[in-house]
C-alpha cells in the first residue's frame, strides 16, 4: 500500500537515464504516448518512439524495435 501512496519521483529518474547511464532513445511500450509527452516535457530533444498507437500500432512496433537494435545504431 505504501507503494501507492509515496511520491514518484519522476523528472529525477529520466534525468539520471539521461545524464547518468546515457540513455538516448525512449521507447513507450503501452497505449498512447503519455509518457513520451511527459518525457518531452522533463528534458530537451529526446527521441521518444511509441509502439502502441491505433494509426499505426504494426509499423511503429517494427520502427521502435528496428532503432532500439545496436545494429540500428
Amino acid at each position: 500500500m505504501g507503494h501507492l501512496e509515496a511520491p514518484v519521483h519522476w523528472m529525477n529518474n529520466v534525468q539520471t537515464l539521461r545524464n547518468d547511464y546515457g540513455v538516448q532513445l525512449f521507447v513507450e511500450v503501452g497505449p498512447g504516448e503519455t509518457l513520451s509527452n511527459l518525457i518531452a516535457d522533463t528534458l530537451a530533444d529526446p527521441t521518444c518512439i511509441q509502439t502502441c498507437l491505433h494509426s499505426a500500432e504494426s509499423l511503429t512496433y517494427k520502427t521502435a524495435l528496428a532503432r532500439s537494435s545496436p545494429m540500428a545504431i
